[in-house]
């Protein structure tokens, strides 16, 4: 079962109805992507590809139809920390 992943879903705390686990997203960046590449989202939604980018040092290029979640990726890409990461550093 080496392609199962076992992650936490974003069910409760999602903003986009499709918003997918940064967990899941991270390891696939990294196969797919090399540190200093560029990533193309074409269907951003709420800008989880474009915050895993920022986090593993790649470049993304996002779109998305959407103004209200445009707002909420651009937030989420400048803003983002990893879950507890408050209680980890302490």
């Amino acid at each position: 079962m080496r392609s199962v992943q076992y992650v936490r879903s974003e069910h409760r705390r999602a903003q986009h109805p499709t918003q997918k686990p940064l967990a899941i997203i991270a390891p696939l960046l990294r196969y797919a992507c090399p540190i200093g590449g560029r990533v193309l989202d074409p269907f951003a939604g709420s800008g989880s590809v474009g915050v895993c980018a920022k986090q593993e040092g790649m470049d993304a290029t996002m779109i998305e139809i959407s103004a209200d979640y445009c707002a909420i990726a651009d937030a989420r890409i400048r803003d983002d920390v990893p879950l507890f990461a408050e209680v980890a550093a302490e």
